[in-house]
């Protein structure tokens, strides 16, 4: 028998900063997918956190989706840079972030397997370049590029047109993307959808704030940190303030 219930809907961006034990402070930005939007929602919560000392990027289960949304979110970490290459029958063409740097501070990507397309494509470059410590597991290996051609009755035909690679020329099809530091969980985040933020008994996401930590050369965390603020879906306004010590 079949049981209907609405399902929250979880919004493509979600961010809070995280205040350390030693009172760093760390902005946390999950991204669940490449729509046209979310790069608006990601520098808008870069630059609600500016005085963050540095940030995790969450990519974990996302399934990448827009190119140009790649270009975009990739310019915030890099500025106007070469981001990879497209590997087509007719050649091969370069593809260049289109926005300028917001922030070089300290900065973790976590993936997991359910990291794929887009999102790996940006986690490879922003390894490729030392920008971002990555950390996870390898992540799907789907590095394909679409043109989408709409039909009259409404539906619509996906054609691939290319390869991806990353800005050293690693490419990602069937071979994804190996994180610097690896960590293994039994039960990966977000495939519930009533989960929205990974929390301090997600052995990852620990790891990359301890990432971030050693990068502003800091003692590793160990000591329990505190979530100061919460915002989430257009980052436009704060939802709730708690402070929390202890596990979670």
């Amino acid at each position: 028998m079949l049981t209907r219930r609405k399902i929250r809907p979880v919004p493509a961006v979600q961010a809070r900063l995280e205040t350390t034990w030693e009172g760093r402070q760390i902005g946390y930005i999950i991204l669940h997918q490449f729509t046209l939007s979310s790069p608006q929602q990601v520098k808008e919560a870069l630059e609600r956190f500016q005085g963050a000392d540095g940030f995790v990027l969450d990519l974990r289960n996302n399934p990448g989706r827009s190119v140009a949304a790649l270009q975009e979110l990739a310019g915030f970490f890099l500025g106007e840079a070469l981001i990879g290459t497209s590997v087509e029958r007719t050649g091969t063409t370069e593809l260049r972030s289109t926005e300028a740097q917001i922030t070089n501070k300290p900065f973790v990507v976590l993936v997991n397997q359910g990291t794929a397309s887009t999102a790996e494509w940006l986690a490879g470059t922003l390894k490729d370049s030392e920008r971002a410590v990555v950390v996870g597991m390898p992540t799907f290996g789907k590095g394909l590029i679409h043109n989408f051609l709409p039909l009259t009755d409404g539906a619509v035909v996906a054609v691939t047109i290319g390869r991806a690679n990353t800005s050293s020329g690693h490419e990602i099809l069937g071979a994804g993307i190996t994180p610097n530091v690896r960590v293994e969980m039994a039960n990966p985040p977000f495939l519930d959808p009533t989960i929205t933020f990974a929390f301090r008994s997600d052995t990852q996401y620990r790891q990359a704030i301890e990432q971030v930590i050693m990068q502003t050369e800091r003692p590793s965390l160990s000591q329990p940190y505190a979530v100061e603020h919460l915002c989430c879906s257009g980052l436009s306004e704060t939802l709730g303030t708690s402070r929390r010590t202890g596990s979670h």
